[in-house]
């Protein structure tokens, strides 16, 4: 049985995307299956990319691309905040990668980064064989006032970015306010 928020109880759940009431009219879905359709697999296709959260309930979240609805990231920062949940961990396989962040807590249990950061970057190159498109992803974690975060490209090549914390962004998700 799983159950959501205040009165909502769903029994035996398919783990698949799952409508769930949030504040406001609006409902959002979560996926919590790599095997939904809409949660794109980079095993079958390396040109695909996703991140995988797991949540302080023992749940984890399939970033997902379900058409008309805002991006999983927006949802899954909705969703953490309703529940009253914690991000434990955040990886992403993207272009033949794999990245897994910093944990939530030490082994010791005690928070040791304050937060979670994603994003999806494009850019371009204009030569004179035309223009060139190169689209990345990123994660990163939110430690004190800073993002430390690691970009995949469509070509595989990883690089690292550190950039200041700014409060109230949609990239962030913070388990712990650093200030």
């Amino acid at each position: 049985m799983l159950t959501l928020g205040i009165g909502h109880v769903i029994m035996n759940v398919p783990p698949v995307l799952l409508d769930i009431p949030c504040s406001g009219l609006v409902t959002m879905t979560i996926a919590f299956s790599s095997k939904h359709p809409y949660v794109p697999n980079p095993n079958s296709d390396p040109q695909s990319s996703r991140w995988i959260a797991s949540l302080s309930d023992g749940t984890t979240v399939f970033e997902d691309v379900t058409p008309g609805m805002v991006s999983a990231w927006v949802r899954l920062k909705e969703y953490v905040n309703v529940h009253k949940l914690k991000i434990t961990n955040l990886r992403l396989e993207a272009y033949g990668h794999r990245v897994t962040l910093v944990p939530y807590k030490d082994e010791f249990g005690c928070a040791q980064i304050n937060g979670y950061w994603h994003s999806k970057q494009i850019g371009a190159l204009m030569n004179g064989a035309g223009i060139s498109e190169q689209q990345s992803r990123g994660i990163g974690y939110v430690k004190a006032d800073v993002i430390y975060i690691t970009w995949i490209d469509e070509s595989g090549n990883i690089r690292q970015e550190v950039r200041p914390y700014i409060k109230d962004t949609l990239a962030v998700i913070i388990n712990d306010p650093p200030f």
